[in-house]
C-alpha cells in the first residue's frame, strides 16, 4: 500500500490509476517497522510528493488503512500533508 501526497499543486487527478512505477524516489525520509516514508517525484508532471509506504504484514489490516486514507484524503489542515489518491503496488 502507498499513499501519495503534495504540498502545492495537486499530483493525480481523481480516480486515477497510479504505480510505484510513476515515481522517482529521492530519498528516504522516515523507516519503521511498519513500512516507510519517502520524498518522490512524479514522472508525469515532476511534481514533488511524499510517498508512504506499508508493509505487506499490514495489509492483513486492509480496512484499517483504508478508514485511514478516507480520513487523510478529507482533512484539510495546514500542519498535515495532503492525501492525493493510495494505490496497492504488489
Amino acid at each position: 500500500y502507498h499513499s501519495a501526497s503534495a504540498s502545492q499543486l495537486r499530483p493525480c487527478e481523481p480516480n486515477e490509476s497510479l504505480h510505484l512505477s510513476d515515481f522517482h524516489v529521492l530519498e528516504e525520509i522516515f523507516r519503521s517497522a511498519g513500512g516507510a516514508v519517502y520524498k518522490v517525484r512524479r514522472k508525469r508532471n515532476r511534481q514533488l510528493c511524499v510517498l508512504k509506504e506499508r508493509k505487506f504484514a499490514e495489509l492483513g489490516r486492509k480496512r484499517d488503512i483504508l478508514n485511514e486514507v478516507a480520513l487523510l484524503e478529507r482533512l484539510d489542515h495546514p500542519n498535515v500533508i495532503k492525501c492525493y489518491g493510495h494505490f496497492w503496488d504488489h
